[in-house]
C-alpha cells in the first residue's frame, strides 16, 4: 500500500523494444493496472493490477517498487518483455506435408516461448515427442526431430523443427501361418465337436496387414489385436500371435497358436411352425447378427456370456422390425475324459418371424393436438413407398414414447402418461414386458416398460402389423401468481413484462425455462454478466409423478437456501435437492425434503400439478462496461482490422455483442484461428471495465493457381438460327461475381456442363489471390485467363477466341458493414455463346448483409462491347460505349443455399442500361437509354421427408427511356448481350439453348424485321428476299414470363440418388400485349435424375420434351416447315435448374 500514501505517479519502465514502447500503448497498459492516483492505494489493488498485466502475456515482471516521495509515492513496475513466436518452419519433411506438420504442432503463432527457460524447454520436448508420434504412425521409427528458437526481430522468434525421417520399415511380402490347425478325432466328428477352421488367407486379410506398405509399431499392434478378435469371435478363447518384421526381406510374418476352442453355431428360420421343409432350421448365413455375439470383445465362453449373447441377438432383430424374433441357446459341456481340444458348443436358434411392417399407426386419446402433428413428432412412421421408414424398430419407438411424454410436459399437461404400463411389481433384465393374446382374427401384443408402452395388431395370416399407442392427456398445468424478487418495484415490473407469464396462463418447465432465459439475455445484454436468475415454486395439486419424485428423491432448496443478497461473489454451490425447516435458523441447520406448500427450485419434476405460484429471485451482480482491447498474433494484419468491429469502450457489457463481434472476425477467412481471454471478471468484485485479449493465429492468405485444360464450345454457333447460350462459366465464375455479390438473375438456373458442345478449346489460366493485402484486411485478385481455338467461322484468323484479364479490389468491411468491390477487366468470348463478345471496362458494387436472410447490393459498370452474331456471317460491330447502373435484392429463407427442400427465396434487380447499338437497316449508331426488371420467386415444400415440390415464377421487363433515332429496327430494344432470353439451361428444358423464340398469333416464329419492312436474313451476306437461308427469328425480347413445377421424389436415398418429375412453361415477347396469347408460351414435360454429392451438391440430369414441336425459322401461312424441333433435349447441369 505503499505506506499509505497518495500516489502521485505510476511508471512503466523497461518497455523499450516492447509492446509498451509507443505512449499511446504505455497509457493504455497502465490504465489497465487501475490504480488510482492522487488517493491512497487500496489493499490488494496492486497485485490485482499485476496479474491483469500478466494475462496479456506480453511481460513479466521483474521488480515492482514504491519511491516514497514526502506525503506522496511513485509507484514503478519494471518489466521484461516475453518473446513470441513468430513463425513455425519445418525443414527436412519429405513424406509429410507442411500443412499436416502443422496440425500436430500445439506450439501456434503469438504464443509466448522465452528462450532458455524451463518452461521453453519443456514445451519444445513435448512438441518433439508429438511429432515423433506422428511420423512413427507413418511407419518412420527413427525418425529425429531437433527443434531451436531463432531470434527474428525484437520479443519476436521463430521456432525451427529440424526433421531428419530416417528410413521406413517398408513392406514387399506378408505371410502367415497357423502353427497348430485343429485336427478332429472320429468321436467328436460324431458329435459336431469340430473347432471352427479359418484360412490362413483369411485370417491374414482380417488383420488388415496386406494394406500396409509401412511397418510400424502400431500397425503391429493393431494386427495382433484384430486377428485376436477375429478368433475369439470364431471361439478361440486365448490364441498367441506374434508379428515380427524382417528389414532385409522387407517382409512380416506372423505366427498364430490358437489353442483350445468353444464351438459357437447358429441356426435360423422364419416361421415358428411350417410345413415348408425350405424353411426348416438352416445355418445363420447373416455376418451382421453374428457379430453382435460378446465373445469376440471378452474372450469369455460361460452361460452369463451366452445369454448376453442372446440377449444382444434379439435386441437386434428387435431393431430391424423383426418385433416377434425368439432367440434360444444352449450350452454343453465337454467332458474332461474326452482329452478333447474343444471346451464347450454353444448353439443358437434364431426364429425371425416377419419383418413388422408398419400399415398403421394410431395415438388414441390425443384431444389436443392431432393425430398428424403428433406423428411428426416421433422418427417411427407408418409404410410409404417413398419412404425409408415403415418397420416396427423397439429402441426406437421406445425413444418416440418419451418424445410424446417431454412434448406434452413442455406442454404443461402435467397429469400425461401413457395408458399401457408395466407394473411396478416387473422385472426383467431388459425392462421391457410384452403379453400377448391370440384370437381368431389377430394377435395382439402390448409392448410395456414401467415408464409406458404400446399396442401392436398383426392380423391373421398377413405379415403387416397396426400400432396403437393410448394416452391419457389429462389436464395442464396453471399459474396461480408469479412475483420478481431481489430488484426494485420498478425493475421487477419490467422483468414480469420479459416474463410474459401471467395467472391462470399455462405453465410448463420448459415455458418458464424460456421465460427465464429471456430475463438472462437481457442482463447479459446489460451488462450483468454474473446476474444469477432463479425460479422457487409452491404447488398445488400434485401430480403422482411429482409426489413420487420427492418421496424417492431428495428435491431443490426452499426459500429459506436462497443466497443471501449480500454474497456476490461466492463461488459456493448453493444447496441443492434439500430445503431448510422453517424452524431452524442457526448454522446446525438440517435439510429435510420439499414439500408441495415449501418454496423450492422449480425443477421439471417439481411443477408437474394442478397449480403452481412462483417467485423469480433476481441477483443481479455488479454491472460492468466494456475496457481496453489488445490484439496479440497479427504480424501482418493490422489491429484496426481486429478492433474495428469489437465493442467501444464503456459501453455495456454484452456477452452476445462480444460472440457477434468474434464470429465477425472469424468469418473474415484470414486467421486460423481466433480465441479471446476476458481479463477482470475472476476478481471479487469484478473489475469496472472488462478488458479484452484477443489472439488470433494468421492464416496463409495469398495463392496462386495454375491450371491448363480444355473447354467446350456452344454447338449452336454457326447453325444458322440464332440460339444464344449460357455465359461461360469461366466468365460468371471469375468475372461476373467479382462483380456482383448478388444471383444472377438473368439465368439464374445453375452451371452448365455443356454435354452437347463438342468443339474442345485449349484453355490456360492464371490465379493470384492476396486476401489480407497490406494487411488491411482486403483482397486483392488478379485473373488471366486465355482460351485457343479454330474452325469457327473466321476464327482462324482471330487465334485468341477466349480471354480474360481482371483485377479485383474488395473492401469487406467499410462502416455499416457496407463492402466495396472495385474490377477493372477486360474479356473476348468467341466459344461459349452464340453471340461473340469483345468487352473492356470497368465495374464497382456496394454490398450489404441484413441478417442471414437478406442481401442488397447497388454496382455500376462502364463497357466499351463490341459483338456480332455468330449464327451468321458478319464483322463485329464498331467499339460502343455500355453504361449500367443496376440495384439487387435477394432474401433467401430456404434451409440450404445448395439443396434447400423447404423455405422461399426471392431475388430482383433493376438495372438502367446507357447503351450505342447499331441500327441493321442504316448501320449508324443510336444512343439509348433502358429501363430492365427482372424477378424470381422460388419455394420448396417437403412432405414427410420424402417428397419435394419445388416452384419458381419468374418475370422480366424492359422498356425504353429515351427515343430511338428513326429507322431502328421495330423488335429490338435492348442490346443483344442484355436482351431476355429464354429456352434449355435458360430456363424451359426440353428446347434447345435459347430455343424459345418470339411467336405469332399461329404459333409461328416471328420473322425479324427492319423498319422498311425488310425482313433481316439468317445470313446477313445474303440479299432479301432471303431464298436461301430465310428469315431470321426473334430469338430474344424485352419482356419474359416463365415458370417451373417440379417434383423430387428418392429413389436410393442411401446412395443420394432422387428422381425428378418437371413441367416447365415460359414465353418472351416485344411487348406485354405478347405475352397475353396462349401461342406464345411454350410447355415442355420430362424426367430427370439427381445424385447428391457428399449429400448435399446436386448433379443433374435431366430429359424434356416439348408439348408442341414447332418451326425453327419463319414461314408464311400455309407454308410448309422445313425444320422443326427436336423431339426433346437431354441436359446435363451442376447445381438445380432454379
Amino acid at each position: 500500500t505503499c505506506g499509505g500514501r497518495k500516489i502521485d505517479r505510476i511508471e512503466l519502465q523497461g518497455c523499450l523494444g516492447t509492446r509498451c514502447q509507443p505512449q499511446s500503448e504505455r497509457a493504455r497498459f497502465i490504465h489497465l493496472l487501475d490504480l488510482p492516483r492522487g488517493r491512497r492505494l487500496p489493499k490488494g489493488a496492486l497485485l490485482k493490477g499485476i496479474k491483469r498485466l500478466q494475462k496479456t502475456r506480453f511481460f513479466r515482471i521483474k521488480h515492482i517498487r514504491c519511491q516514497l516521495l514526502g506525503g506522496e509515492a511513485r509507484i514503478g513496475v519494471t518489466i521484461i518483455g516475453n518473446s513470441i513466436i513468430r513463425m513455425v518452419r519445418f525443414e527436412g519433411n519429405q513424406a509429410l506435408f507442411t500443412r499436416e506438420l502443422r496440425s500436430k504442432v500445439q506450439l501456434q503463432p503469438g504464443d509466448v516461448l522465452n528462450p532458455g527457460t524451463e518452461r521453453t524447454q519443456r514445451l519444445l520436448a513435448q512438441q518433439a515427442r508429438a511429432l515423433q508420434t506422428a511420423y512413427s504412425r507413418e511407419g518412420f521409427d527413427e525418425v529425429k526431430i531437433q527443434t531451436r528458437l531463432v531470434t527474428v526481430g525484437v520479443g519476436q522468434v521463430e521456432l525451427k523443427i529440424q526433421i531428419n525421417e530416417g528410413d521406413r520399415k517398408r513392406v514387399s511380402m506378408r505371410t502367415l501361418k497357423i502353427a497348430d490347425p485343429h485336427r478332429p478325432t472320429e468321436r467328436e466328428r460324431r458329435a459336431g465337436l469340430v473347432c471352427t477352421a479359418i484360412s490362413e488367407r483369411a485370417l491374414l486379410k482380417a488383420s488388415g496387414l496386406q494394406s500396409v506398405d509401412v511397418f510400424t509399431r502400431r500397425a503391429g499392434v493393431r494386427a495382433r489385436s484384430r486377428i485376436r478378435e477375429r478368433l475369439r469371435g470364431l471361439g478361440y478363447g486365448s490364441p498367441r500371435i506374434d508379428v515380427r518384421h524382417n528389414p532385409l526381406t522387407q517382409e512380416i510374418m506372423v505366427r498364430v497358436r490358437l489353442g483350445r476352442c468353444a464351438v459357437i453355431q447358429t441356426w435360423s428360420r422364419e416361421a415358428f411352425r411350417t410345413s415348408n421343409k425350405a424353411q426348416l432350421w438352416r445355418r445363420n448365413e447373416d455376418d451382421r447378427l453374428n457379430e453382435v455375439l460378446p465373445f469376440a470383445q471378452s474372450g469369455v465362453f460361460d452361460v452369463d456370456e451366452a445369454e448376453r449373447g442372446r440377449r444382444a441377438m434379439l435386441e437386434t432383430l428387435n431393431n430391424r422390425g423383426f418385433l416377434f424374433a425368439d432367440v434360444r441357446v444352449e450350452m454343453r459341456e465337454v467332458p474332461r475324459n474326452w482329452n478333447s481340444r474343444v471346451l464347450k458348443a454353444i448353439t443358437y436358434y434364431v426364429t425371425s418371424g416377419h419383418q413388422a411392417q408398419i400399415r398403421g399407426l394410431k395415438i388414441p386419446g390425443a384431444k389436443h393436438f392431432s393425430e398428424a402433428t403428433l406423428r411428426s413428432l416421433i422418427q417411427t412412421k407408418p409404410y410409404d413407398l417413398l419412404d425409408d421408414g415403415g418397420y416396427l424398430q423397439l429402441a426406437q419407438m421406445l425413444a418416440d414414447l418419451e418424445k410424446l411424454r417431454k412434448y406434452y410436459q413442455d406442454e404443461g399437461f402435467f397429469e400425461f402418461d401413457f395408458r399401457l404400463k408395466a407394473p411396478t411389481s416387473a422385472n426383467s433384465l431388459t425392462g421391457i414386458e410384452r403379453t400377448s393374446v391370440l384370437n381368431k382374427k389377430a394377435r395382439w401384443t402390448d409392448v410395456t416398460t414401467r415408464r409406458g408402452g404400446f399396442r401392436v395388431r398383426q392380423p391373421k395370416d398377413e405379415p403387416f402389423i397396426y400400432v396403437d399407442v393410448p394416452i391419457h392427456e389429462g389436464r395442464r398445468t396453471r399459474l396461480g401468481a408469479i412475483e420478481v424478487l431481489g430488484v426494485e418495484a420498478k425493475q421487477g415490473d419490467k422483468m414480469q413484462g420479459i416474463i410474459a407469464l401471467k395467472p391462470g396462463n399455462v405453465v410448463s418447465h420448459h415455458r418458464l425455462s424460456e421465460s427465464l432465459n429471456g430475463v438472462r439475455d437481457w442482463y447479459s445484454e446489460h451488462g450483468y454478466f454474473q446476474a444469477n436468475v432463479q425460479a422457487y415454486c409452491r404447488v398445488k395439486g400434485a401430480s403422482s409423478t411429482s409426489v413420487t419424485s420427492n418421496s424417492r428423491i431428495a428435491v431443490d432448496p426452499c426459500e429459506r437456501a436462497i443466497r443471501p443478497e449480500g454474497l456476490q461473489c461466492s463461488n459456493t454451490a448453493e444447496p441443492q435437492n434439500r430445503c431448510l425447516s422453517s424452524k431452524k435458523k442457526n448454522k446446525a441447520t438440517k435439510y429435510r425434503a420439499c414439500r408441495p406448500d415449501d418454496w423450492c427450485v422449480c425443477s421439471s419434476q417439481r411443477i408437474l400439478a394442478s397449480s403452481v405460484e412462483i417467485k423469480v429471485r433476481i441477483s443481479e451482480g455488479k454491472r460492468v462496461r466494456f475496457g481496453e482491447v489488445f490484439v496479440s498474433g497479427n504480424f501482418i494484419t493490422e489491429s484496426d482490422v481486429l478492433t474495428n468491429g469489437l465493442p467501444k469502450y464503456d459501453s455495456p457489457y454484452s456477452g452476445k455483442i462480444l460472440f457477434e463481434a468474434l464470429r465477425t472476425i472469424r468469418n473474415l477467412g484470414l486467421f486460423r484461428s481466433v480465441s479471446f481471454e476476458r481479463i477482470g471478471t475472476d476478481e471479487c468484485p469484478p473489475r469496472d471495465h472488462i478488458a479484452l485479449m484477443i489472439r488470433v493465429v494468421e492464416g496463409d492468405n495469398r495463392t496462386l493457381d495454375l491450371d491448363a485444360g480444355f473447354q467446350t464450345a456452344n454447338v449452336n454457333r454457326g447453325a444458322g438460327v440464332s440460339q444464344v447460350g449460357e455465359p461461360a462459366p469461366l466468365l460468371v465464375d471469375i468475372l461476373e461475381h467479382m462483380v456482383s455479390a448478388g444471383a444472377r438473375l438473368n439465368t439464374n438456373l445453375g452451371q452448365r456442363i455443356g454435354a452437347r458442345l463438342p468443339q474442345l478449346v485449349l484453355t490456360s489460366s492464371v490465379d493470384y489471390r492476396d486476401r489480407n493485402f497490406w494487411g488491411l484486411g482486403h483482397e486483392l485478385r488478379g485473373v488471366a485467363r486465355l482460351g485457343f481455338s479454330s474452325n469457327f467461322n473466321d476464327l482462324s484468323e482471330q487465334p485468341i477466341s477466349l480471354g480474360l484479364g481482371a483485377i479485383s479490389y474488395t473492401v469487406p468491411r467499410l462502416p455499416y458493414d457496407i463492402s466495396l468491390r472495385l474490377v477493372p477487366f477486360v474479356s473476348r468470348d468467341f466459344v461459349t455463346t452464340t453471340i461473340d463478345i469483345d468487352k473492356m471496362g470497368a465495374a464497382s458494387e456496394l454490398s450489404k448483409r441484413f441478417g442471414k436472410t437478406l442481401s442488397t447490393s447497388l454496382g455500376v459498370e462502364g463497357a466499351l462491347v463490341s459483338y456480332r452474331d455468330a449464327t451468321t456471317i458478319g464483322d463485329l460491330t464498331p467499339w460502343r460505349w455500355q453504361f449500367k447502373a443496376i440495384i439487387r435484392a435477394n432474401y433467401d429463407a430456404t434451409d440450404s443455399p445448395i439443396n434447400p427442400t423447404n423455405g422461399l427465396a426471392f431475388s430482383t434487380s433493376v438495372a438502367l442500361i446507357n447503351a450505342t447499338i447499331e441500327d441493321p437497316l442504316t448501320k449508324s449508331a443510336i444512343n439509348g437509354g433502358f429501363l430492365k426488371v427482372d424477378g424470381q420467386v422460388k419455394w420448396h415444400l417437403t412432405l414427410r421427408d420424402s417428397f419435394t415440390l419445388a416452384v419458381m415464377l419468374r418475370g422480366g421487363y424492359a422498356r425504353v427511356l429515351q427515343d430511338l433515332t428513326e429507322g431502328a429496327t421495330k423488335q429490338a430494344v435492348l442490346p443483344a448481350n442484355e436482351a431476355f432470353r429464354l429456352g434449355g439451361q435458360l430456363g424451359v428444358r426440353g428446347l434447345t439453348d435459347n430455343g424459345v423464340l418470339q411467336y405469332d398469333k399461329n404459333g409461328n416464329p416471328k420473322p425479324l424485321r427492319l423498319s422498311d419492312g425488310s425482313f433481316v436474313c439468317g445470313n446477313e451476306k445474303e440479299s432479301s428476299p432471303c431464298e436461301l437461308s430465310g428469315p431470321a427469328a426473334i430469338d430474344s425480347g424485352n419482356v419474359l414470363l416463365a415458370g417451373t413445377v417440379e417434383g423430387r421424389f428418392p429413389i436410393l436415398r442411401q446412395l443420394g440418388v432422387w428422381g425428378a418429375a418437371f413441367w416447365d412453361w415460359g414465353s418472351i415477347g416485344g411487348t406485354l400485349t405478347d405475352l397475353s396469347r396462349h401461342t406464345s408460351y411454350r410447355h415442355t414435360f420430362g424426367l430427370g435424375l439427381r445424385f447428391l454429392i457428399s449429400g448435399q451438391i446436386p448433379l443433374r440430369l435431366d430429359y424434356g420434351i416439348p408439348i408442341d414441336r414447332r418451326c425453327l425459322i419463319p414461314v408464311g401461312p400455309g407454308q410448309p416447315c422445313p425444320a422443326r424441333e427436336d423431339f426433346g433435349q437431354l441436359q446435363v447441369g451442376l447445381l438445380y435448374a432454379f
